[in-house]
């Protein structure tokens, strides 16, 4: 029984948004004006607080959601219960290897979507191989 939580607790992926450099340049850029500096510290305090207070572990039987600036917010997903994955990127994210990740499952009506994600692709693998290591797992019910 031991053995197997071990199993469970054994972490695949840990995913955190690595863009943070990014997003820093572009709000130094935007503070350096005088008009900019209302728009650009905002967006550099809230990157920061984005970048610390957001991320997901894709574990053997699951995908565990984290958020929350002033809160904290956890959501378990089941790796039997995502329906769907689907990657979204723009010209720029097709450029620097970044995108968003689109998780539907059977509990939420609304899919989980990650922003900014580096190699959207290979998460995308390593949860869809979770996915399909599972159902290998399962005995056919006939």
């Amino acid at each position: 029984m031991e053995h197997n939580k071990q199993v469970q607790e054994e972490i695949i992926l840990k995913h955190s948004k690595n863009w943070l450099l990014l997003h820093l340049i572009f709000g130094f850029l935007l503070t350096i004006t005088i008009i900019g500096a209302f728009i650009g510290i905002p967006l550099i305090v809230l990157t920061i607080l984005r970048y610390s207070t957001e991320s997901f572990t894709l574990h053997a039987n699951s995908l565990v959601v984290k958020r929350g600036v002033f809160t904290r917010n956890t959501n378990e997903i089941p790796c039997s219960k995502i329906n769907n994955i689907n990657t979204y990127r723009n010209m720029l994210g097709l450029v620097f290897g970044y995108g968003d990740i689109g998780i539907y499952s059977a509990n939420a009506s609304e899919p989980e979507v990650f922003k900014n994600i580096a190699n959207p692709g290979k998460v995308k693998d390593a949860i869809k191989l979770r996915m399909d290591s599972f159902e290998d797992s399962q005995p056919n019910n006939k």
